[in-house]
């Protein structure tokens, strides 16, 4: 099934609110903290490390024709996020129905997410 046929799908004919789309990603972003030692010339460092990776996720959504864009910064790349951001896109506005074109990822699929109905 085609893109397109599957927008004749989800859009009616003669639909009543306004159509807008949106891309939507995720990404995390992060900082690994770098510890240095001093030595003298020619001489190894001797010490043991432990790295501290911390990092947040930003999810988003951007309407390409318009410029429109919903973002949300969360703890993780999970599926309980993920609804939690599409309740905020939904929020952002419920006058319109709005298609939300997704990347295939496990958390975007996930059976027990919650749709909006404009969405």
């Amino acid at each position: 099934m085609t893109c397109l046929e599957q927008f004749h799908g989800v859009i009616p004919p003669e639909p009543t609110q306004p159509v807008r789309g949106f891309r939507q990603d995720e990404s995390r972003l992060g900082l690994l903290t770098v510890r240095r030692r001093l030595a003298a010339c020619g001489i190894q460092p001797v010490g043991a490390i432990q790295h501290v990776f911390e990092w947040f996720d930003v999810y988003a959504a951007v309407a390409p024709t318009t410029g429109e864009r919903v973002c949300l910064e969360l703890p993780d790349l999970k599926a309980e996020m993920f609804q939690i951001f599409l309740e905020a896109f939904a929020h952002a506005d419920p006058g319109s129905l709005n298609i939300l074109l997704l990347d295939n990822r496990g958390t975007d699929t996930a059976q027990r997410l919650c749709w909006p109905v404009h969405v």
